[in-house]
């Protein structure tokens, strides 16, 4: 191989590196906005509908809303929603985390389908409830 070709080579590995980051960036970034947007818009929606029902509701359905309730600033003597100290702070962690850890093949596998499976399971843990699904499952 000629040094000309051992250079573009090496040139597009820097482009490939630099593209994987960003993409890689921008896929956590939006994981992290949905993340909030349910927590903040979603949760207290569908937890509203419990308020009226005589329904145990599961340790970790309690949990879910206890931090949906922090992020959207419901909790009395809450001067700010949590939503604007967990944002930034995730947004300076994955941006930390890109630059000092160059390798980011196995994160650009892992964030979507972390992404959705997390989504489904909060879905599930705030929806169980109200059919009954966690009593069956935990027997």
């Amino acid at each position: 191989m000629s040094s000309t070709e051992t250079e573009i080579l090496n040139q597009l590995r820097t482009v490939h590196r630099r593209v994987a980051l960003w993409y890689y960036l921008a896929v956590a970034y939006g994981w992290i906005i949905v993340q909030a947007g349910f927590l903040v818009l979603l949760i207290p929606k569908i937890t509203d509908n419990y308020d009226g029902m005589d329904i145990k509701l599961p340790q970790v359905t309690k949990a879910l809303v206890a931090a949906s309730d922090w992020m959207a600033g419901h909790n009395p003597g809450q001067t700010m929603p949590g939503w604007m100290i967990a944002v930034p702070l995730a947004f300076i962690v994955l941006t930390l985390s890109a630059v000092l850890f160059r390798r980011v093949t196995i994160l650009l596998a892992l964030i979507p389908i972390l992404a959705i499976a997390s989504l489904i399971g909060e879905l599930f843990l705030l929806l169980a409830p109200l059919y009954q699904l966690s009593d069956t499952l935990t027997q």
